[in-house]
């Protein structure tokens, strides 16, 4: 996958989640799961949490 952005795109493509419906389940805003899809914004600690059990999967799996 070779970075964050691209494993958080991969995974949320996974659980076949448009990026409105992954924000809800991790409780995030949808445009700051653009932005970190994108590159633009880094996933922080406790986002990062929220995303990986969003998606079903390990931390170490989102944070490549």
């Amino acid at each position: 996958i070779g970075t964050a952005a691209g494993a958080l795109k991969a995974y949320r493509l996974r659980e076949g989640l448009s990026q409105a419906e992954l924000a809800k389940k991790a409780e995030l805003k949808q445009h700051h799961i653009s932005e970190m899809e994108k590159g633009k914004r880094g996933i922080g600690p406790k986002s990062a949490k929220a995303l990986a059990k969003a998606l079903n999967c390990k931390l170490e799996q989102l944070l490549v």
